[in-house]
C-alpha cells in the first residue's frame, strides 16, 4: 500500500469518525471545512512552485522538471489534485496506451482512443478481453482521476485462440 493510499484511507476513517457526533454540533462540517482549507493551502503552494519554476526555467523546461516529479505518484497525485499536472489528461492517456502497446500486440490486441475525460476514457478495443484488465490498470496509473475506463464498441474474442 502507497503513502496516497495510507493517507486517503487515514481522512476517510476521521471523516467517518466525525460523522458519528450529532449533527446539531456541527463537527463533520468543521472538519470537512478544515480538510478543504488544508488542501486549497497546500494548491496555492504548488501553485506558486510550478509558476516560480516557469519564471525561472521558462514554461517548456519548467513542465519539464514537473513531469520528472510525477514519477513519484504523490506527487503526481497532488497536482492532479490542484489542476497542476503538466501533461494535459488526454495525452497521458495516450503515452499509457502506446506503452502498453507491446504487451497488447504480443496478445493480438490492439486498443484505440475514443473519449476521454475525468469521468470515462472510452476506448476501441480489439483482440482477446483478457487484455482489459491490463489496459485498465496502465490507464489508471497514469491518470488516477479518471473515475472509469470502459472498452466500447470492441470486437473481442472471449474464447482463447491456440
Amino acid at each position: 500500500m502507497s503513502t496516497l493510499d495510507d493517507a486517503s484511507k487515514r481522512v476517510e476513517t476521521l471523516l467517518e469518525r466525525f460523522n458519528a457526533f450529532p449533527s446539531t454540533t456541527g463537527v463533520r462540517a468543521d472538519a470537512e471545512e478544515l480538510v478543504r482549507v488544508v488542501s486549497g493551502l497546500y494548491g496555492e503552494c504548488l501553485d506558486s512552485i510550478a509558476q516560480t519554476l516557469q519564471a525561472t526555467l521558462g514554461k517548456e523546461e519548467a513542465d519539464a522538471l514537473l513531469e520528472r516529479c510525477c514519477n513519484d505518484p504523490v506527487v503526481a497525485s497532488l497536482l492532479i489534485t490542484h489542476a497542476l499536472h503538466p501533461v494535459p489528461l488526454q495525452e497521458r492517456v495516450k503515452r499509457a496506451l502506446d506503452g502498453v502497446r507491446p504487451y497488447l500486440q504480443s496478445h493480438g490486441a490492439d486498443a484505440d482512443i475514443v473519449h476521454v475525460d475525468e469521468d470515462l476514457v472510452e476506448l476501441r478495443v480489439t483482440g482477446m478481453a483478457e487484455v482489459i484488465p491490463k489496459i485498465e490498470s496502465t490507464i489508471r496509473e497514469a491518470a488516477p482521476e479518471v473515475l472509469e475506463v470502459r472498452a466500447v464498441g470492441q470486437t473481442i474474442s472471449l474464447l482463447e485462440v491456440r
